[in-house]
């Protein structure tokens, strides 16, 4: 079997969609940590409103 590693013609939309300068790996990892726990605390701010409504029902 032969593999052919040659240049692989893309299209103007795969060009569109994903950005010609290189990604920072480190950076984008930071990013999702902290949006992982803006969405955790988020999450248990909502929690500990609606302990505190249904507490003074």
């Amino acid at each position: 079997m032969r593999l052919d590693m040659g240049k692989v013609n893309r299209s103007g939309v795969y060009y569109l969609i994903n950005t010609v300068t290189p990604i920072n790996h480190a950076s984008k990892a930071e990013l999702d940590a902290f949006g992982s726990v803006v969405v955790v605390v988020l999450l248990l701010g909502m929690v500990s409103l609606v302990r505190l409504v249904l507490g003074w029902a």
